[in-house]
């Protein structure tokens, strides 16, 4: 079965609790068993790190950030020039840090629901760019400071 746009992301990294996942390019094969991977780690509090590319020219990437309660989402359109970090009503003024996977983030920016997680992850396979569903922090972006 073709998923929708899933042969276009590449470079997918994946670091769990239990284990790391180098993935080069995501087939029509491997689609299904990386996508359950991801949720179950996801669900369980394990995931810790998440990096892919989407296009030939790698125009648009997903960085994750993450422990057992919070996630923080990037996500950088080359072409555009922009990035957008996840926006997080419930803490917009909050500028707590926590530490994700050896890196501070403050709460304004971090998701804390799993399903909100898990759907940007899957929108971001299908179309390479960010979830309109929810609110996000855009920024001007320049090649190299991400």
């Amino acid at each position: 079965m073709k998923k929708k746009g899933y042969n276009d992301i590449h470079a997918l990294y994946i670091v769990t609790v239990k284990e790391t996942r180098n993935i080069e390019i995501l087939d029509d094969k491997s689609v299904d068993k990386v996508v359950k991977f991801i949720k179950r780690a996801i669900q369980r509090g394990q995931l810790e790190f998440l990096c892919c590319c989407f296009g030939d020219q790698e125009e648009y990437s997903l960085t994750i950030h993450a422990n057992e309660t919070y996630a923080c989402v990037l996500i950088i359109n080359e072409l555009e020039r922009k990035a957008y970090d996840y926006c997080n009503k419930k803490y917009e003024n909050d500028m707590t840090e926590v530490i994700l996977f050896g890196y501070d983030f403050c709460k304004a920016c971090l998701c804390e629901d799993k399903d909100i997680l898990f759907d940007i992850i899957m929108h971001f396979f299908e179309t390479g760019k960010i979830n309109e569903k929810y609110e996000w922090y855009e920024t001007e972006y320049e090649k190299g400071l991400s």
